[in-house]
């Protein structure tokens, strides 16, 4: 495990869409890596290289945590208005087979269910973030729990009280990864716009929190 550098960001985009459905490639729903990473990755690495770490195979990224200590603008308006226009209208996404479908589907689901603009979480208590991906053959070996230890560890000498994720909610190896990690869920599951169970169902996003004890302050010696 090491620091990300920009010469990791194809990497890094590459595996996000790698593992994006459950930790499995999600090609199969959403075709466009460059648009998929855009939502879900891409932001962190251009405006939060500082705080991404990887996990190096021979000089390959297999393997990333990004996150930022106050939530930035990664699901903001500003965001989302770059994926619109760079993606959707410049390239076509919300046209062109193999993406059209699951974007106009995840606008029927966001109109149905209006709750998943809407986060469960408490941002003042818990304001950090972060996405933790690892390729298959990177799995089970604690690299992933050394990203979030790493990531936590920064955040507490900085004095952040909590930090917060996102994960499926049918995606119940992750759901035990981070209870592990010590995350607790908040609120219900809400919609997962646009995704799908592969026997057709709406999948959900699940939020956890965790608190952070913050930075160990030492006693006054004694007079």
């Amino acid at each position: 495990m090491r620091p990300y550098r920009t010469a990791d960001r194809d990497d890094v985009r590459d595996v996000c869409f790698r593992t994006g459905f459950m930790g499995d490639p999600v090609g199969q729903q959403f075709r466009d890596r460059d648009a998929f990473a855009h939502l879900f990755c891409t932001w962190y690495l251009d405006h939060r290289p500082d705080t991404a770490w990887v996990v190096d195979d021979r000089g390959r990224a297999v393997g990333y945590l990004v996150g930022s200590a106050d939530g930035g603008d990664a699901d903001g308006p500003a965001h989302m208005r770059d994926f619109a226009w760079h993606h959707g209208l410049r390239r076509g996404v919300l046209v062109r087979p193999g993406t059209a479908r699951f974007l106009w589907r995840a606008g029927v689901d966001l109109a149905r269910d209006r709750r998943a603009l809407h986060s469960p979480v408490d941002t003042t208590r818990y304001p950090a973030d972060l996405h933790v991906n690892l390729l298959p053959a990177a799995r089970g070996h604690g690299l992933g729990a050394e990203l979030i230890r790493t990531w936590t560890d920064r955040l507490e000498a900085a004095g952040v009280p909590g930090v917060h994720l996102g994960t499926f909610g049918e995606n119940t190896a992750a759901i035990a990864f981070f209870t592990a990690q010590g995350f607790t869920p908040v609120g219900e599951p809400v919609s997962n716009p646009g995704f799908r169970t592969r026997d057709g169902r709406r999948c959900t996003v699940r939020s956890f929190v965790r608190d952070l004890p913050g930075p160990a302050v030492s006693s006054p010696d004694p007079a």
